[in-house]
Parts: C-alpha cells; sequence; structure tokens
C-alpha cells in the first residue's frame, strides 16, 4: 500500500501544505496496527520450523531452547540455524537486525 500524501502539523497553524509520503502509512493511521500484525505473521513459523519456541512482541521478538546439559552443543547448532534463518527473513524484508539490542543468555544449573 502507497499513500500519496500526508498532512503536516505545526504548532505554529492548525493546518500546513501536503507533503508526499512515498511508502508506509501515516503516523496514527488505523491501518498501521493490522498491516504490522500481518506483516510479521511469518516469524511464528519461522521459530517452529527452527525448532524454538517464541514470543512475539511489538517491538521485540524472543525465541528460546530447553535442553539438558548434554544437549548444550545440539542447542548452539540449533540457536545458530535459526539466528541465521531470522537474519535472512529479516534482510528479505528490508529490516535490519540492530546487533546492540541482540543478546544471547544461556541459563543453566551448577
Amino acid at each position: 500500500m502507497v499513500v500519496k500524501h500526508c498532512q503536516v502539523f505545526s504548532a505554529w497553524s492548525s493546518r500546513s501544505q501536503w507533503v508526499p509520503a512515498p511508502h508506509g502509512l501515516p503516523q496514527g493511521s488505523v491501518l498501521a496496527p493490522l498491516l504490522y500484525i500481518i506483516y510479521m505473521s511469518e516469524l511464528g513459523p519461522l521459530l517452529t520450523d527452527c525448532a524454538l519456541l517464541g514470543q512475539l512482541y511489538t517491538h521485540d521478538v524472543q525465541a528460546y531452547l530447553h535442553c539438558l546439559a548434554s544437549d548444550a552443543m545440539a542447542a548452539i547448532r540449533t540457536m545458530t540455524l535459526a539466528a541465521g534463518a531470522l537474519v535472512a527473513w529479516i534482510s528479505s524484508n528490508r529490516l535490519w537486525l540492530n546487533p546492540s539490542k541482540t543478546q544471547y543468555i544461556w541459563l543453566g544449573t551448577r
């Protein structure tokens, strides 16, 4: 969907000139949440295909895996393959994975 124009408001007047908006939706559009859900709906199956569990939030994806300590190396391989698939999906959708906000956390027992 392409929006041809959006109106920009300023503090000095109640109405300003229309400016071109070549992609996306204007901020506050009622369609934006629905389109976001449709757009991101592919992430759940992607995680499932990689044998991961996951939680999808508005600006956050948490993928996780439970395993025994004896299966640690297999879990690392699974997470590495899943991270590659996630990066490929993100790139193919013209998005960018922010490395400074990407974390791997290993939780376990002694």
